[in-house]
């Protein structure tokens, strides 16, 4: 968990069958797919929300890009944000 915000970039969307998710509780229940209609479309999502892969034919390519909350988080390799949701949740 070192990534404030991630970038999920499919590149070859409609090449595989299956492929990213999100949910929001433990239970694969709660599993929801998040198509892509082009190669580029783009996902951005926070550091709490549960996601995955899981493709059922094919092969998948994307480019992901991790997001720090500041240049110094980045350079100190820290992780503030958790730190903050830990201390608002007590």
């Amino acid at each position: 968990l070192t990534s404030f915000a991630s970038v999920i970039i499919p590149l070859n969307p409609k090449e595989c069958e299956g492929g990213l998710y999100v949910q929001s509780g433990a239970s694969g229940e709660t599993r929801r797919s998040i198509d892509f209609d082009r190669a580029g479309d783009a996902l951005l999502h926070r550091f709490d929300v549960m996601h995955g892969v899981h493709v059922l034919k094919g092969k998948r390519y994307s480019l992901v890009v991790w997001l720090a909350e500041t240049e110094a988080a980045m350079m100190q390799k820290t992780v503030p944000w958790v730190e903050r949701e830990r201390d608002e949740s007590v």
